[in-house]
């Protein structure tokens, strides 16, 4: 596992919460992905809600980012059991959707999977936020069709 990424993860003290019952929740029917989204949360450094950095990527957020350099590509980040449209998000407890979890924009980090032996990362483009009860605005381009949330 990749653990190498030694910038801040910055969190909300609710989202930490949250996910760290997520993850113990699903330590026996997924450990890896487990696994990783605990060693996230314990390096985390947690913020009240209203103090979190604004280029900080937090749950609910619309993450722009490319893995490996390739095309970019724009996903909300969802809890696990929150996704309902595989097209326009990922789930936190997915490689990606952890390692995308409390960094910032610009930073470069690894991902916990490899393809032919050689490291994989993600670097993150831009965020919006305020995914509550909206349309995820994912362009044409960016090859995803804009879905419905509901989150209440």
């Amino acid at each position: 596992m990749i653990h190498e990424n030694q910038a801040m993860i910055a969190l909300t003290s609710d989202d930490h919460k949250r996910l760290m019952a997520q993850a113990y929740y699903h330590a026996e029917s997924h450990p890896r992905a487990a696994e990783r989204l605990i060693w996230k949360l314990r390096n985390a450094t947690l913020f009240e809600p209203e103090e979190l950095p604004d280029d900080v990527v937090s749950m609910n957020s619309i993450v722009r980012y490319r893995v490996d350099g390739e095309v970019p590509a724009r996903r909300a980040l969802v809890f696990s059991d929150d996704g309902t449209q595989p097209e326009a998000e990922i789930s936190v407890l997915t490689a990606l959707g952890t390692a995308l979890l409390g960094q910032r924009v610009g930073e470069r980090i690894p991902l916990d999977f490899q393809e032919a032996g050689r490291p994989r990362w993600v670097q993150i483009e831009s965020i919006d936020r305020g995914l509550h009860g909206s349309i995820i605005p994912v362009r044409p381009h960016d090859g995803l069709v804009g879905a419905a949330r509901t989150n209440g």
